[in-house]
């Protein structure tokens, strides 16, 4: 025979059950505040930041990867492998890429008095605009995010062998001294260990080599002697019937 509570046992009991109700209120409570606070980071970070889920598609895409990609966070909700698609080869005017990309960049480069110096001339190249845009982009934004204070030159070079169109910007900046494996900056999500204190999500560069791979190019790059940093991309000569 089981004996049965006791009032006091049921009272206390009760209070057990709505301080544990209390309790699991709250921390819904707190998860949604910090979910909140992180989807508000995430709103104005300056780079791109994405949640995806155990299928691959993304839960969330932030603002930021319009200005990395090319695409609307919408767009990749729809199709979680966008950047994957085919590559559209046209013919590029790179002097008018190069204009458009200083442009962009305009503002920061005035604030921080970084001078930008180019070749007079940089011919046509057979490539896909959107890709070769967000390349470029990208390793200009990276010597801006990373160069540190001492940055005060970007350069743009180009020059070509017989395979490739080789196209380089170099910066004077704080570079690259015992950062390890140089291979591993192409590398997505992993970040510099200068990169302390900067925004970022590590797929800047990432995106850079896949563009470049996707050409049947290449991505490398060489530290200064001192100081500073060059990066290079390579795009094959006869994408499109090129001679």
């Amino acid at each position: 025979m089981v004996d049965k509570p006791t009032y006091e046992e049921l009272e206390k009991r009760i209070r057990e059950l709505e301080k544990d109700a209390f309790d699991y209120q709250q921390i819904q409570i707190a998860l949604r505040d910090s979910e909140e606070r992180y989807r508000m980071l995430a709103e104005f970070t300056y780079d791109w930041e994405t949640w995806r889920g155990t299928d691959g598609k993304y839960i969330y895409v932030s603002p930021s990867c319009e200005r990395i990609t090319g695409y609307m966070p919408d767009e990749f909700i729809k199709d979680p492998w966008l950047i994957e698609t085919p590559l559209n080869i046209e013919r590029l005017a790179l002097k008018e890429i190069f204009q458009v990309i200083r442009e962009e960049f305009s503002p920061q480069l005035s604030i921080q008095e970084i001078s930008w110096s180019e070749p007079d001339y940089i011919p046509e190249i057979e490539a896909d605009r959107l890709c070769i845009i967000r390349a470029l982009r990208n390793l200009v934004d990276n010597a801006l995010k990373y160069g540190g204070e001492a940055l005060r030159e970007i350069n743009i070079g180009y020059k070509k062998s017989r395979e490739s169109h080789i196209l380089s910007i170099t910066d004077n900046g704080i570079g690259l001294k015992q950062e390890g494996d140089r291979e591993d900056i192409f590398t997505p999500f992993i970040r510099k260990k200068t990169s302390k204190g900067v925004q970022g999500s590590g797929m800047g560069l990432a995106i850079v080599r896949e563009i470049a791979e996707k050409h049947g190019g290449d991505v490398w790059l060489e530290p200064g002697q001192e100081r500073g940093v060059t990066f290079y991309i390579s795009i094959p000569n006869h994408l499109g019937g090129e001679k």
